[in-house]
């Protein structure tokens, strides 16, 4: 793989020697003749839209595309939702024909007049730094207590809300509309009577706020459960090639990847400067998309994922050492899949809660915009500022760019 370092001509003559790469340029350069999708269509997988885009190439989807959403959802690139996951892409095809028309043309269209000013968001409770600072950030870390700081934070502030009460160990068994429809009632696990509130923000998974509400189409989003395997060596040099790790595309042979393992993070290269310790770790991703089915007996022990990730790393990258530190999780059902009719499946969610709950229902999370935790946050600030304003909260996905840019603050919406 080029590598951002080199040179122009290295990386143009990397892409054209590389088999990763075979036939990907000159299914670019005759996509504009490729013709438009019938109107009857109204999704289809991300690896038929990038083969029909292409002209019947196979090769992009099954060596670039598939290892990439890999790394983001542990998903199938047959399975993923083109509309879903690749929105602008469908909607340059819908509308120019072509997707070189598209990118075309919204670049003229971007620069075709002088900047305007950013609009300050008219309540002023997010201001526009925050805003653009979610918007340029790809990768969240925490030199103290890792990802666990983030919501170790949120809890202090809210805490310290004289108007706010946390309550744990209290599950949520029911989300109802009370009988005069002026506020909802949420039944809990305590036994305790039902409370009533006047608008309740729901973050949970579809799957988690599913059996909770009348609402069919959240139990159809499917998720995914993936083992993150993170060894430590006091060897420093393990890495052949320092970088920030590589992804496993659909195209390797089960030979070559028995383990069904995802992608490799080089952590010790990625973040260098999260804690001072010297040597090196690595994560190995394991299951997703190939575990679907799996029975609770079948996924893997923490022991049993370590050697796996072993195996892989000896594989892929020739390390024979054995670790020093070794944590294996199995994280089930962690990542929803946004699988085609996705689209549809939110059209009918949010038809569902206008209906049942008057407005006073909204949803977030990762099955909403996004599984990033740039897309979680955006979905969460989203809730909160339009709390009175009665949305739903899948807005951020059933809403063009225009619509949106009058309901968040600046640099929230790209």
């Amino acid at each position: 793989m080029p590598s951002p370092k080199d040179m122009k001509l290295q990386i143009a003559y990397t892409m054209l020697t590389n088999p990763m790469f075979e036939g990907m340029f000159a299914s670019m350069w005759g996509e504009d003749q490729v013709p438009k999708r019938p109107d009857s269509l109204v999704d289809e997988s991300i690896a038929e839209f990038v083969k029909r885009r292409s002209g019947g190439n196979k090769k992009p989807v099954e060596n670039i595309i598939s290892a990439v959403l890999h790394g983001i959802y542990a998903g199938d690139v047959n399975q993923l939702s083109a509309r879903s996951l690749m929105s602008e892409l469908w909607a340059w095809e819908g509308e120019y024909g072509s997707l070189t028309q598209g990118m075309v043309r919204s670049r003229r269209a971007r620069g075709g007049g002088p900047p305007q000013p950013p609009q300050p968001y008219a309540d002023g409770a997010v201001s526009q730094e925050l805003g653009e600072r979610a918007n340029n950030a790809s990768i969240y870390t925490f030199q103290n207590g890792g990802m666990q700081a983030f919501p170790d934070a949120l809890e202090r502030v809210i805490r310290e809300q004289k108007n706010a009460v946390i309550k744990t160990e209290t599950r949520v068994s029911g989300i109802a509309r009370s009988e005069d429809g002026k506020s909802i009632q949420i039944k809990t696990s305590n036994k305790q009577p039902a409370q009533s509130y006047s608008h309740v923000l729901s973050t949970l998974p579809a799957h988690q706020l599913a059996p909770l509400v009348d609402i069919p189409a959240l139990a159809l989003i499917p998720y995914v459960t993936v083992m993150t395997v993170s060894l430590y060596f006091t060897n420093p040099d393990l890495v052949p090639t320092p970088g920030f790790g590589y992804l496993i595309p659909q195209s390797v042979p089960f030979s070559q990847n028995p383990e069904f393992a995802l992608g490799v993070v080089f952590d010790s290269h990625a973040t260098p400067d999260i804690d001072a310790g010297t040597g090196t770790k690595l994560t190995v991703m394991l299951g997703g998309h190939y575990w679907d089915g799996r029975s609770e007996k079948e996924l893997p022990t923490p022991e049993e994922g370590q050697k796996m990730a072993e195996r892989v790393l000896e594989r892929h990258l020739g390390i024979k050492e054995k670790p020093d530190v070794v944590r294996a999780r199995l994280h089930k059902k962690c990542i929803p899949q946004y699988t085609v009719g996705h689209h549809q499946r939110l059209q009918s969610v949010d038809a569902a809660i206008k209906r049942q709950f008057g407005r006073r229902l909204s949803v977030g999370g990762a099955w909403v915009d996004g599984v990033g935790v740039n897309d979680c946050i955006r979905s969460g600030v989203f809730q909160g500022m339009t709390l009175e304003k009665g949305y739903t909260g899948l807005e951020l996905a059933l809403d063009g760019k225009e619509e949106l840019k009058a309901k968040l603050p600046y640099g929230l919406v790209a």
